[in-house]
């Protein structure tokens, strides 16, 4: 990679006097000196991207919450009469 700095363009939005820095360009031909505020934005494709991913982790979470919540019901026993022995038919 080239000399970024750390920042991906593809996350990342660095902007000098409200102008996006061009990929080219070096913070010395934009005129930065020490001391200097920048303001650094993340992409609106970032962002989505975030949503997206924390969206499919949320649904993930809801999909295992309702297999351990079958899985608890198939453990307990089915509700009605109880199995317990009863008198038996009388001999005739």
């Amino acid at each position: 990679g080239g000399g970024g700095g750390g920042l991906d363009p593809g996350i990342h939005r660095l902007l000098f006097r409200g102008r996006e820095r061009k990929p080219t360009e070096t913070m010395g031909e934009l005129g930065v000196k020490p001391g200097t505020k920048l303001m650094l934005l993340e992409t609106e494709e970032s962002k989505q991207a975030k949503a997206s991913a924390a969206a499919a982790v949320q649904m993930e979470e809801a999909r295992q919450a309702r297999q351990r919540q079958f899985a608890a019901q198939q453990q307990q026993p089915a509700p009605g009469p109880s199995a317990a022995p009863g008198p038996g038919p009388t001999p005739g």
